[in-house]
């Protein structure tokens, strides 16, 4: 993991935050993952950032807000989001 601070935050970060923290007056760091990745490497990656005292991790991103993927003439989400959602509430 390397720090980058050539780029702002990104879109998934904060059109989640802008309605959670209308004021943005809270510190973010955001994290971005590998979507090459399996399910479990993400589940795992949650849990150890949610050991960050005062943390609050968010999934939102290249696994389920992916505008670039984004199919605008349906409502079904992908596959994949669904399985990590599922995954999720296990």
């Amino acid at each position: 993991m390397e720090k980058d601070t050539r780029w702002g935050i990104d879109h998934s970060t904060w059109s989640v935050l802008r309605h959670m923290f209308p004021h943005a007056d809270i510190p973010v760091s955001q994290v971005s993952v590998n979507a090459d990745e399996p399910v479990d490497y993400h589940i795992e990656l949650g849990k150890k950032l949610s050991t960050i005292p005062g943390a609050l991790p968010i999934g939102s991103g290249n696994i389920v807000h992916n505008l670039s993927a984004v199919d605008w003439h349906t409502e079904a989400g992908f596959d994949r989001a669904d399985r990590f959602d599922e995954k999720r509430q296990s």
